[in-house]
């Protein structure tokens, strides 16, 4: 039986159960009556129906005080629930929805008793331990009240009568919804990261590919993942800074539709106005012509560590090996040709086209050979330009680009982001992955920044991969069958730490490469800290077309959450009471006259208090999904639990 079970409760929601005296008062007359038949002269026929009649009316006045002691003892019952994790993949690979565990819509008549009772005296509610103890079995829902049966308040987080005043039933996120992204706000310890729990091995069982980019590294989830997919049979992939040497190795530029895209993932994370940044716009050229010169010239696949070698090595070494590899192949015995003109002490021209003498740099003579050979190449050209450029100004402009490559390949780093197939041993415990050939071969990839030990380290790698998983969507998007793509979950931890402009962009464009972005942040403000914009802040999260919030306590995160879940109309009760006084004169044998008027009057407020959100309890949320507000509560997940 469940609170909405009963007919006009909401009177009785914050009353005291008067009905309590009066059963306890019949039942005493009848006692009286009985024991003056055993110790009076009073006569068997004339106790009995009197006796009766009291135990009824006992009886009567009993249940109305059972029915208001159990709505109020429902306020407070607090469900923890756990779901075996058998059962949970068993739904899952039934259905291609998610379940996001239990709640109701939060409609007109949820939302008027909720206002009736955070504005008109719940904080009133007693209810002795004895009362729900007795009832704590008594709901629909039976779980499990606290460590001893009980529900004491001192044990409790939060404020359960938000959820207890309404009809729960199996909630359900539809595929069509899904798409549409999802951001999950809440502080620590609410219950975001076992709700990310929920999403993700409901993934690995139905069979999509999951991506889950975690900053802080926590264990639990990290176990889970591993666990559904040893038990799904699905391929693995572990990638944590704080464990290199358990961690795959990961190639993040290995895979590209055109060359000048490695430029592009390298340059996203360089601090900026989107791309609109000159010191970006050069740095991206800057590592655009490097990896153009790799790949068009020596037709070999750059590394982030021989990207770095180019643009802060020695230019004149990048430059005489490209070239040479070049003319070799472009222009016949031209090393013959070119040693003769180095014998000859005559005058020459250099790099910058003026008159030098014989004794001039060998890399200049190199270069004068090369544009006279008839051979031309564009990405030759672009590097010759970048060699001589003025060396204090290029340094400037790169002065951010410096550090970030410094990041990428120091220590560890280098051998985890920078591996080369051809000198690197194939090493069978840490093979060479990257985010195309996960989605190709529907793997479950778990990827741990640490971001609490090195949160520079941790947060530029996890804006790498953001931006690898950009440029696969953007490939399966042009280039893929629709019929053949698998779906991919996408769930990013305390995502302000690795908001980027692909993240954006995938937020804004992925949908049609059947990605599903669950976002996960503490607070809303970390959005425009991140991006240095409050416009920019909104525009990433207007991309969202669902919203899961938990207990969250800043003011900026409420505000947001109630503009998306809008104003509705609500009913405030009031009563008014009047008395006059007659003259004796007057036909009235009372003297005096009074009357008592109760009114309704309807406002807009919020559709959900935006004080309520501090205090919901752990795992609890509000939702707003497909265009219905709902308020809900995940189970945990319990690890081989009976069915």
């Amino acid at each position: 039986m469940s609170l909405l079970s009963y007919q006009q409760v909401d009177g009785d929601l914050i009353r005291k159960p008067f009905e309590l005296i009066a059963a306890l008062a019949w039942a005493g007359a009848a006692f009286g009556l009985v024991s003056l038949w055993l110790l009076g002269p009073y006569p068997f026929l004339f106790v009995t129906p009197a006796a009766c009649g009291c135990v009824l009316l006992a009886i009567w006045r009993g249940i109305q005080c059972d029915r208001i002691l159990f709505v109020q003892a429902a306020l407070f019952r607090d469900d923890h629930s756990v779901v075996p994790a058998e059962r949970l993949r068993k739904m899952a690979r039934k259905t291609s929805r998610v379940w996001l565990g239990w709640g109701f819509e939060w409609n007109a008549e949820v939302r008027q008793r909720a206002h009736l009772l955070h504005n008109h005296g719940v904080e009133n509610v007693r209810v002795p331990h004895w009362v729900l103890r007795l009832y704590a079995q008594r709901g629909k829902r039976g779980k499990r009240m606290g460590p001893s049966g009980t529900n004491r308040r001192a044990e409790r987080t939060g404020l359960s009568w938000i959820h207890n005043i309404g009809q729960e039933m199996v909630l359900w996120f539809e595929p069509a919804q899904r798409v549409g992204h999802t951001l999950i706000f809440g502080v620590p310890g609410s219950g975001k990261t076992k709700l990310a729990e929920l999403i993700a091995s409901q993934a690995i069982a139905r069979g999509d590919v999951v991506l889950v980019i975690d900053p802080k590294g926590d264990k639990e989830l990290e176990n889970r993942m591993r666990e559904e997919s040893r038990i799904a049979n699905r391929p693995y992939v572990y990638f944590h800074l704080a464990h290199p040497e358990e961690s795959v190795r990961w190639q993040p530029i290995a895979q590209w539709t055109r060359p000048t895209e490695i430029a592009s993932r390298i340059a996203a994370l360089i601090p900026g106005e989107m791309g609109g940044d000159v010191f970006q716009a050069f740095s991206w050229m800057t590592l655009a012509t490097a990896a153009l010169a790799e790949v068009q010239v020596l037709h070999e696949q750059p590394t982030i560590a021989d990207l770095k070698a180019v643009i802060e090595g020695d230019m004149d070494v990048t430059l005489e090996k490209i070239i040479t590899h070049w003319l070799g192949l472009h222009v016949p015995d031209w090393q013959v040709n070119f040693n003769a003109i180095r014998a000859l002490e005559t005058v020459g021209t250099g790099v910058d086209g003026r008159r030098e003498r014989a004794g001039q740099r060998p890399i200049d003579k190199l270069v004068a050979f090369y544009k006279k050979s008839g051979k031309p190449s564009e990405d030759i050209d672009n590097l010759i330009t970048m060699a001589t450029h003025n060396k204090d100004h290029y340094g400037k402009m790169i002065a951010t680009l410096k550090p970030l490559l410094q990041i990428l390949t120091s220590g560890k780093l280098r051998e985890m982001l920078s591996p080369d197939p051809s000198r690197d041993p194939d090493d069978p415990a840490r093979p060479i992955w990257d985010m195309r050939r996960v989605h190709e071969q529907r793997a479950v990839c778990y990827i741990g920044l640490d971001t609490l030990s090195d949160a520079t380290v941790g947060g530029s790698v996890g804006s790498l991969m953001i931006a690898e998983c950009a440029s696969v969507a953007g490939y399966v998007y042009s280039h893929g069958d629709p019929s053949q793509v698998p779906r991919t979950t996408l769930i990013v931890d305390e995502s302000g730490e690795v908001l980027n402009g692909p993240l954006i962009q995938m937020a804004n464009k992925s949908r049609g490469a059947g990605f599903e972005i669950y976002a996960l942040a503490q607070t809303y403000s970390e959005f425009a800290a991140k991006l240095e914009s409050e416009a920019k802040g909104r525009m990433f999260a207007g991309n969202f077309n669902n919203l899961i919030a938990l207990r969250t306590r800043d003011s900026g995160t409420q505000r947001y959450v109630m503009e998306q879940v809008g104003k509705r109309l609500v009913s405030d009760p009031t009563q008014s009471s009047s008395v006059s006084m007659m003259n004796l004169t007057d036909k009235s044998p009372l003297g005096f006259s009074g009357s008592v008027s109760q009114n309704m009057q309807t406002r807009e407020t919020e559709a959900f208090p935006a004080s309520l959100l501090a205090v919901l309890p752990n795992f609890h949320y509000l939702a707003l999904i497909g265009g219905r507000i709902i308020k809900g509560r995940a189970p945990i997940i319990q690890t081989d639990a009976p069915l």
